[in-house]
């Protein structure tokens, strides 16, 4: 705001706020308020002249960066921020080489590594420029982190549930009898059937939120398993042989004579001696494993049709044979006259 200085003219500012000066060129002064500002040049003989100029103060432009949301969650979309400055020129720059003149920008799908500083440097015509920072933060995801088990498993053995490691996410584990652990893999030995239940998991992450998985776990109890039989049974009977455990158990017998049986309870009937012996089982319990079991059976002959026989009548000084159908398997007791016994299924006796 200025006027040319004539020597003998006397000069008169005044404006908005109390504003006063008698100098011809006022560009100098401090001028702090917008408007009308009044000039009247006097001259002694010559009178005064009055004029205006009308002033428009522009304030100290001032950037300020910022984002809508930071931390802000990997694969969303990151937006930058600044105040509204008319004929403002924005250059915004930042981490991976990131640049831009938009006075709001964006990045979609932001990765961890867009993590950083971001400056801009905001510039007005006449009003120089203005220089601010924003620290953004990346966080994340906390999606896709579904654990996995070796579920089910058998008592005493160990349970395993893990998780995807990832930087920057933290975890939470909670489940039956007061179980707890911030690691992202868990391990539980020697398991009992109380150890089966839901399994809870939260990992969070900064600017990413929260997130609950279950991991249902099961437990398998092989509990009793035996082998046994219903023996001793007499030749021609039927023999049970007996699995003892759960019925969702896999069995496998195997016996004399090529036996071989995948029922639980087998039944042999019409039983023979040849088919005593040790019997063999195969327990498998779902998850559990396999058990080896045995059991000895015993089939006696049948005594049916025995007849005991000798040479009778025979004279003096010959022998006497006696003698007893054969019988596989049986065992033989003979007794008689003068304490005689003997255990062969033919004895003789020389009469003197």
């Amino acid at each position: 705001m200025s006027s040319t200085q004539v020597v003998g003219v006397n000069y008169a500012w005044s404006g908005p706020g109390g504003y006063t000066s008698g100098n011809a060129l006022d560009s100098v002064l401090n001028v702090t308020q917008s408007g009308i500002y009044t000039l009247v040049t006097s001259s002694p003989g010559c009178g005064s002249v009055t004029q205006t100029q009308p002033v428009t103060m522009s304030a100290p432009i001032s950037s300020s960066a910022g984002a809508v949301s930071n931390p802000v969650c990997a694969g969303s979309v990151l937006f930058l921020t600044s105040s509204t400055v008319s004929g403002g020129v924005y250059s915004w720059s930042g981490p991976n080489g990131f640049s831009s003149t938009q006075q709001n920008p964006t990045i979609s799908q932001v990765t961890n590594s867009n993590s950083g500083t971001y400056s801009l440097v905001l510039t007005q015509p006449g009003c120089g420029t203005s220089s601010s920072t924003v620290s953004i933060v990346v966080g994340t995801s906390v999606s896709g982190l579904t654990p996995v088990s070796n579920s089910p498993v058998c008592v005493g053995n160990t349970l395993s549930i893990s998780s995807v490691l990832r930087t920057g996410v933290s975890y939470q584990w909670n489940g039956p009898n007061g179980f707890s652990s911030t690691q992202n893999s868990i391990s539980i030995p020697n398991v009992q059937q109380t150890t089966a239940g839901n399994y809870t998991l939260t990992v969070s992450s900064t600017g990413c939120g929260t997130q609950a998985y279950i991991q249902k776990v099961i437990v398998n109890n092989p509990g009793t398993i035996a082998a046994s039989n219903s023996g001793p049974v007499c030749g021609g009977g039927v023999l049970n042989l007996i699995g003892t455990g759960a019925s969702s158990n896999s069995y496998q017998w195997t016996g004399p004579n090529g036996f071989f049986s995948a029922v639980q309870n087998p039944n042999l009937t019409n039983v023979h001696y040849s088919q005593s012996g040790i019997y063999s089982l195969i327990v498998t319990v779902p998850n559990c494993g396999s058990y080896s079991l045995t059991t000895s059976v015993q089939i006696g002959a049948n005594l049916n049709g025995v007849q005991a026989l000798s040479n009778s009548p025979v004279c003096e000084n010959n022998a006497l044979n006696l003698s007893a159908t054969t019988i596989v398997g049986a065992s033989y007791n003979w007794t008689g006259p003068n304490g005689f016994t003997s255990s062969l299924q033919n004895p003789v006796i020389a009469l003197a």
